[in-house]
């Protein structure tokens, strides 16, 4: 009779634990998706619908739109000279440019209370959620600072929420500057590297409130996007969205910088093309994003036309990594430099006589299988044949084919700004604090202007310096720093 008992508290003990068991995993099942009727959640909202942060060093290699803001190899001039960057120097002469070798040089070691540099901002929509990068070809020369918290080259990009990274480059080290409010502006996240070796391709990719400095195929620096709007100087474009400076910031350092190629990749959808026939096409505006990987594949295909780029591009993918060049179907294999580089060479090409409607598929998988796609729909009409004197048709690299060309800007030699009277309501610059030589251009001129931007103005008209050194310009506005001390 007791080993009945015993036994039958063993099996009710047995049977409340399955209970217990049972519940926990009806409750984990419910938050993975299994919802009661009506298709509300018991316990808030379900696991599979909350977001997840997500640092770009870990998220799936992306295909988006490049835009290229400059290019040394393109044209005679500065980054200015190509439509999207604007000069800005504060006071006049404060650096020594010159362009030569396919890049340009920009040195402020000869003035180190002076600050130059080159900006834009509202040009190109950085959606930090979406994912935005920065690819900058660059060489720091010569660098000194007389502050730890400073330095005489930096990278500055803001998202369209106002949210970013400002990176300082010394000649053995890259760092960030914090945001916030308690130790804004000082040395946060650094590391050891030479930047005075040779010309360097990095990679600043911003996602889901992270950014990742890679230099070539290895990322190098990680770490949270700042807040930077609590900066109280005049100017003030840390309030900007859409932002993006490059340069001496500061009159507390100095130096001297090679600059070659500086693109921006967006992940957005691609617009139709138009193509007619017989006639090739080169789609120079496809580029990928990653982090972190040092190797990925991408397979572009088509149905209708056959898809050829160069193999012997500097620095691009060599001709043993790419099969099917030349088909309707290609697969290249390489780092995320050599692939875009290789990229900005795709070339379509319907046979003549062939029309209709058709896509190019574009798929990029990394060396862990993290996959991405995207598709850009073609539409082929009739014409003529050409023949191979005839230039080929080129997307431009940043415009889509029914695109108004960007406004090509020149560098300007701007006066000294306007000493405000003592009446005048400005901040003053607390001391110490970085503000940007930074400007604004615009990509579309008949866009229309913003509330913050000049409307566009006859390129005859001389510019005129308002209180705090704005100087604005035709079509743009420019900001030039109180040099802080």
């Amino acid at each position: 009779m007791r080993f009945c008992r015993y036994r039958s508290l063993t099996i009710l003990r047995i049977d409340f634990t399955s209970l217990c068991l049972l519940i926990g995993c009806a409750f984990i099942l419910f938050q993975l998706g299994v919802q009661p009727p009506g298709g509300q959640p018991f316990w808030g909202q379900p696991v599979w619908a909350q977001p997840i942060p997500e640092n770009p060093s870990s998220g799936v290699p992306l295909i988006g739109r490049v835009t290229v803001l400059y290019d040394g190899t393109k044209t005679p001039g500065g980054p200015e000279s190509q439509g999207f960057l604007t000069y800005g120097e504060f006071p006049p002469g404060a650096a020594n440019v010159s362009s030569a070798n396919d890049l340009t040089v920009l040195d402020t070691t000869a003035n180190q209370s002076g600050s130059a540099g080159y900006g834009m901002d509202g040009t190109v929509p950085l959606d930090g959620l979406q994912g935005y990068a920065l690819h900058l070809r660059t060489r720091v020369a010569a660098e000194t600072h007389a502050s730890q918290n400073r330095a005489g080259f930096s990278l500055t990009m803001l998202g369209s929420d106002r949210l970013g990274i400002e990176l300082g480059f010394w000649g053995d080290q890259i760092w960030a500057q914090e945001g916030g409010t308690t130790d804004l502006f000082t040395r946060a996240e650094a590391v050891a590297f030479d930047t005075t070796a040779a010309l360097t391709d990095y990679t600043v990719t911003i996602r889901n409130g992270s950014y990742a400095l890679s230099a070539g195929a290895t990322q190098i620096l990680t770490g949270t996007v700042r807040d930077y709007s609590a900066f109280n100087g005049l100017p003030d474009p840390y309030e900007t969205a859409d932002f993006l400076f490059f340069g001496d910031n500061t009159s507390s350092a100095q130096a001297k910088v090679e600059i070659a190629a500086a693109s921006l990749i967006v992940n957005e959808d691609f617009s139709d093309l138009n193509i007619r026939t017989g006639h090739p096409l080169t789609i120079a505006n496809i580029g990928l994003m990653d982090a972190n990987s040092s190797a990925l594949t991408l397979t572009v295909s088509t149905s209708l036309g056959n898809l050829t780029v160069t193999t012997d591009v500097d620095g691009g993918v060599p001709m043993g990594s790419i099969s099917g060049n030349g088909s309707s179907r290609m697969t290249m294999s390489g780092s995320v430099v050599a692939l875009n580089r290789t990229l900005s060479t795709l070339t379509y090409l319907a046979d003549f006589g062939i029309t209709g409607a058709d896509s190019l598929l574009l798929a990029v998988e990394d060396e862990t299988a993290l996959r991405s796609a995207k598709v850009i729909n073609i539409n082929v009409t009739g014409g003529v044949a050409i023949v191979t004197s005839t230039p080929t048709t080129t997307l431009a690299p940043t415009l889509e084919p029914s695109s108004t060309p960007a406004p090509t800007a020149t560098a300007t030699q701007l006066p000294a700004p306007h000493t405000p009277t003592a009446a005048a309501s400005l901040t003053p610059k607390p001391s110490d604090t970085p503000s940007l030589p930074t400007v604004t251009t615009t990509a579309n001129p008949t866009a229309q202007p913003s509330a913050t931007m000049m409307p566009t103005i006859a390129p005859t008209v001389t510019p005129t310096a308002t209180a705090g050194g704005t100087m604005l310009l035709p079509g743009r506005r420019v900001f030039l720093p109180q040099v802080r001390r």
